[in-house]
């Protein structure tokens, strides 16, 4: 289940225990900043179905990229108006397209688990697959063009070092303008078993919609195992922060791996 505050709205992901699965729902702060739900397909009905992260972008139109690992998969919806009616704010989105992932080029199966990471940028998007590509993940890099038409430009992958069954794509992010961007790979073992890694790649001149290389990769020093560095990123401007959340032990000396 994924969340995320931007601007007057609040996305969230609701696990349905019926269905053992998760639906997304948006919510959109009134005047007194109080999470109202809003017209979302029936007056704050369902937005989309899935079991991965969510992204709200945009400029002056407003998206949101819901993924479906199960499916894999990710949905980008559209807002289609705003307004404040008697205090309260409305809005209505509807959908815009449904993204898949293929290596190989035409005709090849979709990468499975698309969606698990969502991170945007203006009209780039990326979503990870962390346990499809043969088990090896990866990061698709997506443009929205001038007519509104999402194609899949990329696949990002380590240039070395890059381990099988490595959750490579476990979260991705970009950073503030878009120029850089950061992925971890918590269960990477060319250090030691999952001490993890993450990387960072760039564009050409800053350029976000042109290829993508990697620039630098990133393991903790002295990284013992099964810490998991990477499996949260984050990055403003030019830097980057990295999570190894797992506990472990030096000897008899329990610590907290960071």
């Amino acid at each position: 289940m994924a969340l995320q505050l931007f601007g007057l709205f609040f996305i969230t992901g609701i696990v349905q225990e019926s269905l053992a699965d998760e639906i997304t729902y948006a919510y959109v702060s009134d005047t007194n900043l109080i999470p109202t739900k809003q017209g979302l397909a029936n007056a704050g009905e369902l937005l989309g179905a899935g079991t991965g992260d969510i992204e709200m972008f945009g400029g002056s139109i407003y998206q949101i990229a819901v993924g479906d690992v199960t499916n894999s998969a990710v949905t980008i919806y559209q807002q289609d108006y705003y307004f404040v009616e008697g205090g309260v704010s409305n809005t209505a989105f509807s959908e815009q397209a449904v993204l898949v992932a293929v290596v190989g080029g035409v005709g090849s199966a979709a990468v499975s688990g698309l969606g698990y990471a969502i991170d945007a940028y203006d009209d780039v998007l990326m979503a990870t697959a962390p346990t499809g590509n043969s088990l090896y993940g990866g990061v698709f890099v997506y443009h929205d063009n001038i007519n509104d038409q999402w194609t899949q430009v990329q696949n990002l992958q380590p240039l070395k070092k890059r381990t099988m069954n490595g959750n490579f794509g476990y979260d991705v992010a970009l950073n503030n303008n878009g120029s850089l961007a950061i992925v971890g790979e918590p269960d990477n073992g060319y250090i030691t078993t999952a001490a993890g890694a993450a990387y960072i790649f760039g564009t050409a001149n800053g350029d976000k919609k042109t290829y993508w290389t990697q620039l630098q990769e990133l393991y903790p020093d002295n990284g013992p195992a099964n810490s998991y560095f990477g499996a949260q990123v984050e990055m403003f401007g030019k830097y980057a922060a990295v999570t190894s959340p797992a506990s472990c032990e030096v000897g008899s000396q329990p610590i907290h791996c960071e």
